[in-house]
């Protein structure tokens, strides 16, 4: 990995085409727990794409690309996120279709729908965590909090899914 991202630092554009196909079901899946229309998904991404390309020789450790290509994704989510806001003068919610694949495709819709309930700051360090799969630390990185937040808000979310699963279940 850090060989891809050296010879994108170093102008190589099929490397740096290379690492964000690495990182296109991550960004595409962070980018709708943040937003709620593909449009916007889409757009995020485009705008990651084109500063990635304009700042990958503003990479300082090569080994963080992961963390710096999904804060980039993570902020450019949040500008469209406050632009709609402003613009539609009404709280957007985020996305209310999270889904879940398994290889045995069984029904964790009860999931979901306890998923719809946490709070957006819960929701987004449970998506990193759980399903993007990235550290407490990275995700410190990626959303400028302290690693203590995310521990804090990782562990009330997991709270809150336990007490909303069992009522689901019941």
């Amino acid at each position: 990995m850090n060989d891809i991202v050296k010879r994108a630092k170093e102008g190589e554009s099929q490397a740096l085409e290379e690492l964000i196909h690495m990182y296109e079901i991550k960004m595409y899946k962070t980018a709708k727990t943040i937003l709620n229309c593909e449009d916007d998904i889409n757009e995020a991404i485009q705008q990651t794409i084109i500063l990635v390309y304009k700042k990958i020789n503003q990479l300082k450790n090569d080994k963080s690309f992961g963390t710096w290509i999904m804060k980039i994704l993570v902020n450019q989510c949040r500008k469209i996120w406050n632009q709609n806001n402003k613009r539609d003068e009404k709280h957007i919610e985020l996305e209310d279709n999270i889904k879940l694949t398994t290889p045995e495709k069984e029904d964790y819709s009860f999931v979901n729908k306890a998923m719809e309930k946490l709070s957006d700051e819960y929701k987004e360090v449970t998506i990193l965590y759980y399903y993007d799969e990235f550290s407490i630390k990275e995700i410190s990185k990626i959303l400028n909090i302290p690693k203590g937040t995310v521990k804090s808000r990782l562990a009330r979310a997991r709270q809150t899914l336990s007490k909303l699963l069992k009522e689901e279940v019941q």
